[in-house]
């Protein structure tokens, strides 16, 4: 390794644009915390009595060297611990801490030289355990998926051994990586390298560095069996090979093994210092979106991708691999659009995933689901039953994987960059660090958002002092309004990314496209107040589902929300006897009012929600194939009927993509329409529950 190499890797951390933070620096508070508490009363603090393959793995009843089928689990209980780890701190729970603990105290006090990666039960001295590990690629798999959990530990306690952990588990020759179907943990090992770097520079760190020297050598002769070679080459327009599994064979590009397997790889910029990794990974993240991107925000994927599609399926993995990419992109670039996909995803797909108590939870998810609780499309994995709301689904990956999803939005509601602090997205918590010269700083955000349009940030620090704040102004946001102290922030039209110029009192860049950051820089005081308000206007997204010949559709948004027809019933299965559902969007008649209501305690994506948009649509006739079904090429309008939409994520059996009412041949385009607001109830307006 040169002498080059080593200054980067040391500085690796601080290579990036933006900072991720640690478990417990953010706390949800209002509708999040309530969404928090449900999760952890449901799957996330009771996995472990559900299903044996989350009770036992990486616990010390738990030792298991054979392969496939048997080391299954681990990669379930390593799911688990991701989000567990996270959640039980930004909680502060004891009960959820302690199964935490459970999981990795037998590995911080077994782990030694002879240990497989984090299996203290494998031995590399033991020819048997070695030839099971270098044939089961879950192994490894398995491993990097513990490594984002256990680093997760780390930040949340700074615990020492965690760090002699890592350097044991991944000590080994690093020819270890043949035959992997995706690399995972990448960003969390790589993490874990550079701290201990800098925590015990006398031990011997050379064989992580010679790791990632061997997986970021450009030059060197490509693998077919590594599958991140095979995203060194760009996409080409047009070419999608990739789409229903049809290129090289079903590891490569199977959704979760491809959604992993970019974060990863975007993270030789990192170790190389090369813009390379991370410009190969956007591009291909780009492509998906381009072909695949569903409404609700993460692509189409029922096991392999095709193009979007109102009755094909996300998987629950994608959404956490998902959201995990952008977090990696938005702090390795410090661009806003990583953060602007990461909130439609979280706000939308999301909550989707899981019951409202967090008990029960589909594998699939489609953008338009009717009549039926199987209505899907669904093409591979547990196919039609995939999207029915159940305590267990078969393959268990998704129900280890939803417990990542909402810690990791938590968590990334704040970043931070030298010293100062970036608010990336928006939700009712409390932030609370130490920066150079102002000692401890704790800002408290109230809001309804995305409810509402006010986000309130209240400053408090130990001491007075001048740093940055950067804030996210949301791309689909035409009027941004920042307010510090009753004082309007002057607005710059500065584009998509971080920028560095800190001259004035205030800067908030605002841009007109992207939008981007706001740059805030000035001395804050205890009692400052930062106003945010994000005009919300009613948006009619335009597209063809190619699953249906081209059939054009269209898609109501507010801000951040995919507005949805919900049909639910008795429960998250059921379809509401007679609840109409043939309606159409028609660009000719179509209108929209906004009425919004204060967000009740305990919150958890009701279909009474805290805001609605009646829309005029067209009913019209087409028919439900609950075997194949598909949205109808061509449709004649009706009469045109007022239909009450509420958000996506408050409906579990809903219409989100609507038939389009042929408009003279002009092609699909995205609209704003101006809405009419009005009240719901007594309120006009969204009132913040803290």
């Amino acid at each position: 390794m040169t002498g080059t190499m080593m200054m980067v890797a040391a500085a690796c951390v601080g290579a990036r644009v933006l900072q991720p933070l640690g478990p417990g620096e953010v706390k949800p508070r209002g509708w999040l915390r309530d969404r928090a508490v449900a999760m952890a009363e449901g799957y996330t603090g009771h996995a472990d009595e559900i299903h044996k393959d989350f009770a036992r793995p990486w616990t010390a009843a738990f030792k298991e060297p054979r392969p496939a089928p048997h080391c299954w689990p681990y990669e379930c209980g390593a799911y688990w611990l991701d989000g567990l780890s996270r959640l039980a701190y930004q909680l502060d729970d004891p009960r959820l801490i302690a199964l935490v603990k459970a999981r990795v105290e037998p590995v911080l006090s077994e782990i030694n030289e002879n240990s497989l990666l984090f299996y203290t039960c494998m031995s590399r001295t033991n020819a048997v355990d070695c030839a099971n590990f270098r044939k089961e690629p879950f192994f490894v798999r398995a491993a990097g998926q513990y490594a984002r959990g256990l680093w997760a530990y780390y930040l949340a306690t700074g615990d020492a051994r965690v760090l002699r952990a890592f350097r044991l588990a991944y000590s080994g020759d690093p020819d270890w990586l043949n035959g992997v179907i995706s690399i995972k943990g990448v960003s969390s090992i790589m993490d874990a390298y550079c701290a201990g770097r800098a925590a015990c520079p006398e031990a011997d760190w050379s064989p992580l560095a010679k790791m990632f020297d061997t997986l970021f050598d450009r030059a060197q002769t490509r693998r077919a069996d590594w599958t991140w070679h095979d995203y060194l080459d760009a996409p080409k327009p047009g070419d999608f090979t990739y789409l229903g599994g049809a290129r090289n064979g079903w590891g490569h590009w199977h959704g979760v093994m491809m959604c992993e397997t970019l974060g990863s790889l975007a993270m030789g910029t990192v170790w190389t210092g090369d813009r390379f990794y991370l410009d190969k990974s956007v591009a291909w993240f780009d492509q998906l979106n381009a072909t695949s991107r569903q409404v609700h925000g993460a692509v189409v994927c029922d096991e392999h991708f095709t193009r979007t599609s109102a009755y094909r399926g996300t998987e629950t993995c994608v959404v956490a691999g998902q959201l995990w990419d952008d977090m990696i992109f938005l702090s390795l670039s410090g661009e806003a659009r990583f953060a602007d996909h990461a909130e439609r995803m979280a706000l939308n797909a999301a909550p989707i995933c899981t019951s409202r108590d967090g008990r029960n939870h589909v594998y699939f998810q489609a953008p338009n689901r009717v009549l039926t609780a199987e209505c899907g499309a669904f093409r591979d994995g547990p196919r039609k039953d995939g999207g029915v709301y159940k305590r267990e689904h078969f393959p268990r990956c998704c129900m280890g994987a939803l417990n990542r999803i909402l810690p990791i939005h938590i968590q990334h509601l704040w970043l931070k960059r030298e010293n100062g602090l970036v608010a990336a997205m928006y939700a009712p918590n409390t932030r609370e660090t130490k920066l150079a010269g102002a000692g401890k700083v704790k800002i408290e955000s109230e809001t309804a958002y995305p409810f509402g349009e006010t986000i309130r940030m209240k400053v408090t620090v130990e001491k007075a002092s001048e740093f940055p704040i950067w804030v996210r102004v949301p791309a689909w946001c035409k009027k941004p309004q920042i307010v510090i102290n009753g004082n309007m922030a002057v607005c710059q039209a500065k584009g998509d990314a971080m920028g560095d110029d800190t001259s004035g009192v205030v800067q908030a860049r605002c841009g007109t496209a992207a939008m981007g950051f706001a740059k805030l820089s000035r001395t804050w005081n205890t009692g400052d107040e930062i106003v945010l308000t994000f005009p919300q206007e009613v948006v009619v997204e335009r597209g063809v589902d190619a699953n249906a010949d081209g059939a054009p559709f269209a898609a109501v948004t507010l801000g951040p929300l995919v507005m949805a027809l919900n049909l639910e019933g008795a429960d998250e299965n059921t379809h509401r006897p007679g609840a109409a559902w043939q309606f159409a969007y028609d660009a000719a008649s179509f209108s929209a009012t906004v009425a919004r209501k204060p967000v009740k305690k305990g919150f958890a994506w009701d279909v009474e929600a805290p805001v609605e948009v009646t829309a005029e649509l067209a009913s019209a006739s087409w028919q439900h194939d609950a075997k194949n079904p598909r949205l109808p090429k061509q449709v004649t309008p009706g009469a045109k009927q007022s239909v009450k939409l509420v958000p996506y994520g408050c409906s579990r059996m809903r219409v989100s993509m609507f038939p389009c009412v042929p408009c003279s041949g002009a092609r699909p385009r995205s609209t704003c329409h101006r809405a009419r607001r009005s009240p719901m109830r007594a309120s006009s307006a969204p009132t913040a529950r803290f």
